[in-house]
């Protein structure tokens, strides 16, 4: 593998490391003290617009301190809405036209299965989740994990799942391809994830975890890797759906530099879109190497620029440790600027793709999870700026915006790929995103929790209080109920079934923020 994919690789590992801990370990010496999760430094005659909210911060704004010191709050909550649409869309529109085209490249080369597939997309979507649960027990707060675990997974099978209904709803049946939904590998996938609920149930039962059965989850998702690797029949190999020529997906798999090409015969509304869009597509591919199997002059400009790209925009978001030294950094600076150098020499002038061209696609496709990923926290930072100033507790924040925040890329990619003819993939892919979070995020977690305790971690005494086991068995009441509907939908699932989704996911939503008290009871120190 060329030294661009390893410089790559360890941008992802302090991006996925550093954002979650740096907003959530801030916060440690306080939690014991406060009733919610993001008010930190609280004095006793303070209020709460007086409060610090360090996940607040976005990569370039402190949105609390911003409203807290704005003489026009409603204008500045007006603006703060609007940036979340607009996340929305630049999430969509990443999924859409560079993360969807990376996701099928390395897809269709490998000849990938379905659940293969969606395996690969669920790596992407679960890295984030999983870094913020190891966080949350890291802070001794094992509920609030379990709390935006059980949020995130509603929020993404009701919600993703019936946006992908949605967008198929709009396309003509023979671009869509086959739904999947009633498919052998969509209840398969149901099936090993209500396997892992039920496993985490056991393994969390009387409030207490012990080492020798935190095993449990990971041997459940290798058992079922184990089962499409080795058990696969012919059958199961490469089922994708068709070809949707005019899609953002199948376009940018075709031609990765369509979406800053001039366009012609359009509307002046489409031309001042191209306009306003154009900065951002350069940018985004100044650090996402095109992956089309052309290759030209800018294509090679392009590739060289990544390394010093992907540097610069990790420095610009925060995403590198804070306590990274001048000349650690200055190394790191060397290192991308001799990588683009080597690139750009090894390139050539030719048509023929260069001998890293593999390699630089795997890059493509690890910085098309760093930009979903720290558009999610960007998104995560405003949902909790409203959350602060009305007063969520924690738990309740756990089920609702930091659940939101780590479904919208789930959302994002599931609308992308409907649209590119990779329905079955995109709803295997959120049961498989979810399961991956359930089995391997909890365990990485639980692991965590078991070395702090030294073996066996002793939650609450007397078992779990009911003010946190009766939200967390709703939570999962409502997700078997989600996945039963979309199971018995089968050949008769289309966009009209969307509003049932969302009626029983704000349902549930509804009935946990009833249960879910403003105080709920802190875990034992896991020391």
């Amino acid at each position: 593998m060329c030294p661009a994919a390893l410089l790559c690789a360890a941008l992802a590992v302090c991006t996925n490391a550093a954002r979650p801990f740096e907003r959530l370990n801030a916060l440690g010496p306080h939690l014991g003290h406060s009733s919610t999760l993001v008010n930190v430094t609280r004095p006793d005659n303070a209020s709460l617009e007086d409060t610090v909210c360090k996940q607040c911060q976005g990569a370039f704004v402190d949105y609390n301190e911003l409203l807290k010191t704005t003489q026009r709050p409603v204008l500045v909550q007006i603006c703060f809405v609007l940036m979340l649409f607009f996340l929305a869309w630049f999430m969509g529109d990443t999924a859409g036209n560079f993360f969807g085209p990376s996701l099928l490249f390395w897809t269709r080369r490998l000849k990938l299965s379905t659940s293969m597939a969606a395996c690969l997309l669920a790596i992407g979507n679960g890295a984030p989740d999983m870094a913020g649960a190891v966080a949350a027990v890291e802070l001794e707060d094992v509920p609030l994990q379990l709390s935006v675990l059980a949020g995130s997974s509603l929020c993404s099978i009701c919600l993703a799942n019936g946006a992908g209904l949605l967008a198929s709803c709009c396309l003509p049946q023979e671009d869509v391809g086959e739904l999947g939904l009633a498919s052998g590998e969509m209840i398969e996938m149901v099936a090993f994830y209500i396997l892992a609920m039920l496993v985490l149930i056991l393994l969390l039962r009387g409030a207490v975890v012990k080492a020798t059965e935190a095993w449990l989850l990971p041997a459940v998702y290798l058992l079922y890797l184990a089962r499409l690797t080795i058990f696969r029949s012919k059958e199961d190999l490469e089922k994708l759906g068709p070809k949707r020529r005019d899609s953002n997906v199948e376009v940018a798999l075709e031609d990765s530099l369509a979406c800053v090409a001039v366009p012609t015969e359009c509307s002046p509304v489409d031309l001042c879109w191209w306009l306003v869009t154009l900065p951002l597509n350069l940018l985004r591919l100044v650090t996402i190497p095109p992956c089309d199997k052309r290759w030209d002059q800018p294509r090679r400009a392009l590739h060289a620029a990544c390394p010093l790209g992907l540097l610069v925009f990790c420095l610009l978001t925060g995403s590198l440790p804070e306590e990274m030294s001048l000349l650690a950094l200055s190394c790191l600076a060397l290192l991308a600027g001799s990588i683009s150098v080597w690139l750009w020499v090894m390139g050539g002038t030719g048509s023929a793709l260069p001998p890293y061209y593999g390699a630089m696609t795997l890059v493509t496709l690890v910085a098309c999870i760093l930009w979903l990923k720290t558009l999610s926290f960007e998104f995560l930072a405003l949902l909790e700026t409203f959350a602060h100033h009305i007063g969520v507790p924690r738990l309740r924040m756990g089920f609702t915006t930091m659940a939101w925040a780590n479904c919208v890329g789930d959302i994002a990619t599931t609308v992308a790929l409907v649209r590119a003819g990779q329905a079955s993939m995109a709803f295997v892919g959120t049961v498989s995103s979810q399961f991956l979070n359930l089995t391997i995020g909890c365990s990485l977690a639980f692991f965590v929790l078991l070395i702090q305790a030294n073996g066996t971690a002793q939650l609450f005494p007397g078992g779990w209080p009911g003010s946190i086991s009766s939200p967390l068995l709703v939570a999962a009441m409502g997700i078997f109920l989600a996945l039963s509907i979309l199971l018995g939908l089968g050949r008769y699932a289309d966009g009209r079934w969307f509003p049932v989704l969302l009626i029983l996911y704000v349902s549930f939503i509804g009935i946990l923020y009833i249960l879910t008290p403003d105080e709920v009871p802190w875990q034992l120190d896991a020391h």
